[in-house]
């Protein structure tokens, strides 16, 4: 049996002195002269299904944030060039912790979501036409991996394609 391990806090860059984040994904306040004590924060849920906390700078000035972004912002430092987002490994966005989370690009992101069977497009079982998306009906453009087509539709429309050219006399592609 392991030992539990502690909580490290780490102080979030702007709100030094003020705010500080956890690496299991919480946020607590600082003892200051109108807060007295150390408070851990509510964290609301936004509208897209983060947990949110809203977080005071001084001098009247206040904004809301991601959890994730805080604890990244606070343990990993600001994104390297060439990432755009923050992605979670496990899949759920409301997990953020620390180990559940690393900067990367967009097409990272949506890899990770497929992965996950979190994608729109991947959790799709049938094509527009309901025909099922199985092993034998699937089909896979080579240079686009992560697409995929019903091939019953394709057939039907190479075949409209082919009737059309012979019938307006044109030679078949």
């Amino acid at each position: 049996m392991s030992l539990p391990s502690t909580e490290q806090w780490r102080p979030i860059p702007g709100y030094e002195g003020r705010y500080e984040a956890s690496d299991r994904g919480r946020i607590r306040s600082l003892p200051r002269p109108r807060v007295p004590r150390i408070r851990i924060l509510r964290t609301p849920v936004d509208s897209a299904g983060y947990p949110t906390v809203h977080l005071w700078a001084g001098g009247g000035k206040s904004a809301t944030h991601r959890i994730h972004q805080l604890v990244l912002l606070a343990f990993v430092g600001p994104p390297p060039a060439g990432t755009e987002c923050i992605r979670h490994l496990d899949g759920d966005h409301t997990n953020g912790q620390l180990i559940n989370l690393a900067y990367g690009t967009n097409s990272e992101n949506v890899h990770d979501r497929v992965r996950h069977g979190t994608h729109h497009e991947a959790v799709k079982t049938h094509c527009p036409q309901n025909h099922p998306y199985d092993e034998d009906n699937t089909y896979r453009i080579p240079s686009r991996p992560n697409s995929r087509y019903c091939r019953t539709c394709f057939n039907a429309r190479r075949d409209a394609r082919r009737a059309a050219q012979r019938s307006a006399g044109r030679p078949v592609t």
